[in-house]
């Protein structure tokens, strides 16, 4: 599904990614692990096409991604949930969730997908003509990821879904991002939780100072003596 070849990253001159190489394949649920600044977000920046200093290619269902619009991307399947969840305060729950299915021409399909995401999140709809930004942080982030999913996106990119957030919140995510996995999205996620992000994949990255140093299964990556003591503590 995608294919990301060599690439490399910038930020003004200063190099952040080097010669970045993975696969995705559809219906996988992906992990980018590693410590805090390794490279993670950048990489999920570039790929939706938030970064343009960028060389090398990314692919996307046979299609070439390096230099189009974000909201190109968006139109092509991939959607992506920001770090800090960048919910619309101002705008009420229900707002933020039809600001996110933009990209939709039937006002049917629009109903229809509200129904259904009030089904996956009934909280949200409790609060769906509440303000976002008087949302609790978990909500937040429910929110956020609900309203990528108004855009029926193949692709979902979650970064860092877990941060800010207390232990019970940061299980009941992963837990809804396993449901949505299983309902026939494809995730890749940049979470520095690494134990639950490597546990949940079926296979994961690596990265360190901006390169991807280890690659495998999820759950053979636990056991990686490198990984247990550099992330895992063992």
């Amino acid at each position: 599904m995608l294919k990301v070849n060599n690439l490399n990253v910038y930020y003004g001159d200063v190099q952040v990614l080097f010669d970045i190489n993975l696969e995705i394949h559809e219906g996988e649920f992906i992990s980018i692990v590693g410590a805090n600044a390794a490279g993670k977000s950048t990489l999920l920046r570039s790929i939706s096409g938030l970064l343009k200093k960028t060389l090398g290619s990314i692919v996307f269902k046979g299609r070439e991604l390096v230099g189009k619009p974000p909201y190109g991307i968006v139109e092509s399947g991939i959607v992506h949930i920001p770090e800090g969840r960048r919910v619309f305060p101002l705008l009420t729950v229900r707002e933020n969730l039809e600001v996110g299915a933009y990209i939709r021409k039937s006002d049917i399909d629009l109903h229809q997908s509200l129904k259904e995401l009030y089904e996956l999140f009934p909280e949200l709809y409790d609060h769906r003509e509440q303000l976002a930004g008087s949302l609790s942080g978990g909500e937040q982030q429910m929110l956020a990821i609900a309203r990528g999913l108004m855009a029926r996106p193949t692709l979902l990119t979650v970064d860092e879904p877990s941060l800010g957030l207390a232990p019970m919140l940061v299980q009941k995510t992963f837990q809804l991002l396993e449901q949505i996995n299983k309902d026939n999205v494809t995730i890749l996620l940049s979470e520095q939780n690494v134990f639950n992000a490597l546990n949940m994949s079926h296979r994961a990255y690596v990265i360190e100072n901006g390169r991807i140093v280890l690659s495998g299964a999820g759950k053979d990556l636990i056991r990686d003596e490198h990984l247990k003591k550099a992330y895992l503590g063992i």
